[in-house]
């Protein structure tokens, strides 16, 4: 691949992940659809309905990394699949949208959409970009999510105040972004292989590296944390009196992706540095910024600077994850493993959020939102801790199996 054409891959991979978060878009109308559209649903049904995206996303993921992996499609057209279904969910929500089942289905869509692009896209990324040139490619896709969540985020929150699916119709950018991919992403398949010859090489082909699990697990914390805030920042704005909230969560989901976009672009120089120690720096960003929240709840400037310190949490946790495991792996099992990491992982984190930490924090503390971010701020100091120690512990072990290599 020549230098031109790296360029013009990398910039339409920055192209699909400016809309690779729609939930940015569309979160600012939770409290809108509780009390305007559906109000006789529970908050959290309207929360888990939202996370239903995400969980689809997860359950979605090995559906190209199988597809891929037989030889049946190319990365290429499974990105532009997943974009053109985005266009396909914001033309439905257009059409239908007064009964709760069409919000279920076009969230759905939604979900199965990310499934298509989001693994393959990182794994085209991961194939194409090496070593400093994978770093800076790492960094610059953060950022490039970062800086989509702001565009959706605040565009989102004014579109609710026209349409309540207002959020979903900026999906449409899915279309052009499709018929980029097609010119840009490499065209090749992997060998196509029977089920009988999969089953003979499976071993080969697709055992993953144990690091994998590890750092998937912990990329799921990550967006755990993240969507806390996600979840309950409309809710936390209107209890908190604040004129034309949806705005203004708007603005605050804008500026938790202006906190991954930042952390993104600083992403190369701080990894070069700490290492592992990022993840423990990102729950860290998570427990300041939660605390900021829920210590001055009435406070427009401090909610804002602590979404922003929280948003930053998945600027330093996914880079530093996706970079760790490009380390551990290979053309053949890259789909699989970036499906767990950039898919399977966000997406149970993105869906178990609301269902645990909402009713969780309302059996022990009522159904405040103060309560709910300080409690979400405990548990990430203690993510920290233990992924602190976790690092500590199996960089000293990495230390005494070269030490024993050597001798």
């Amino acid at each position: 691949m020549t230098k031109k054409q790296k360029n013009f891959l990398l910039i339409t991979i920055l192209l699909v992940s400016l809309i690779q978060m729609p939930g940015q878009a569309t979160s600012p109308a939770i409290n809108k659809i509780h009390t305007d559209v559906f109000p006789t649903l529970p908050l959290s049904l309207i929360q888990t309905t939202f996370s239903i995206t995400s969980l689809c996303a997860a359950l979605g993921a090995f559906i190209p990394a199988t597809l891929i992996r037989r030889g049946l499609v190319s990365k290429r057209g499974i990105v532009a699949t997943g974009m053109f279904m985005f266009g396909l969910a914001a033309i439905l929500i257009s059409l239908m949208n007064t009964q709760y089942w069409q919000f279920v289905l076009v969230a759905v869509l939604v979900g199965f959409a990310a499934a298509m692009f989001i693994s393959p896209m990182i794994s085209v990324m991961v194939d194409n970009f090496h070593g400093e040139e994978g770093r800076r490619a790492a960094g610059l896709q953060s950022a490039a999510n970062g800086i989509g969540g702001v565009a959706l985020s605040v565009l989102g929150g004014h579109l609710v105040n026209f349409r309540w699916y207002g959020g979903y119709l900026l999906l449409l950018a899915g279309i052009p972004i499709g018929i980029l991919v097609l010119l840009s992403f490499p065209k090749g398949k992997l060998p196509r292989i029977r089920r009988s010859e999969e089953s003979a090489s499976s071993v080969t082909r697709t055992r993953l590296h144990s690091d994998v699990y590890y750092y998937t697990f912990f990329a799921m914390m990550a967006m755990f944390m993240f969507i806390v805030c996600v979840s309950n920042i409309s809710v936390h704005l209107s209890r908190s009196g604040v004129d034309n909230y949806t705005v203004y969560a708007g603005y605050a989901t804008a500026l938790m992706m202006g906190g991954t976009f930042v952390a993104g672009l600083l992403f190369k120089k701080l990894n070069s540095r700490l290492g592992d120690t990022m993840m423990s720096l990102s729950f860290i960003m998570v427990f300041i910024g939660y605390m900021l929240i829920s210590t001055f709840d009435t406070s427009i400037p401090a909610i804002f600077v602590g979404v922003f310190l929280a948003g930053s949490c998945l600027g330093i946790m996914t880079p530093q994850c996706i970079h760790s495991v490009s380390k551990v792996v290979d053309e053949s099992n890259s789909a699989t493993a970036t499906a767990l990491l950039t898919a399977v992982a966000p997406g149970l984190g993105a869906f178990l959020s609301p269902v645990i930490m909402t009713n969780l924090t309302t059996a022990l503390g009522g159904d405040s939102t103060v309560y709910r971010f300080r409690f979400a701020a405990i548990v990430g100091i203690c993510l920290a801790v233990i992924v602190g120690l976790l690092n500590l512990y199996r960089s000293k072990r990495r230390s005494t199996k070269a030490g024993g290599a050597e001798i």
